[in-house]
């Protein structure tokens, strides 16, 4: 049997407002463009889709923040 190996990322979104945690996660995006910039593209969609939704008034700040997380994190997974 071949050793399974578990991954797990630790991502923790900077405490400040909305907008600076929409300008930190977009410039994690854009690191990752160098890297994988077919992964980036798919993140930047979402991201802009969450930032549309959060403008719209169909998220809250708390689920902005939830999924901003979730695309902070994806930036940090190697492979």
């Amino acid at each position: 049997m071949g050793d399974a190996k578990i991954l797990v990322v630790s991502f923790v979104l900077p405490a400040e407002s909305v907008s600076a945690t929409l300008a930190y996660v977009r410039m994690l995006i854009m690191g990752l463009e160098r890297r994988d910039p077919r992964r980036a593209a798919r993140l930047l969609l979402d991201f802009l889709d969450v930032r549309t939704d959060h403008q719209a008034g169909r998220l809250n700040d708390e689920e902005l923040r939830t999924e901003l997380q979730r695309i902070g994190a994806e930036t940090e997974v190697v492979g």
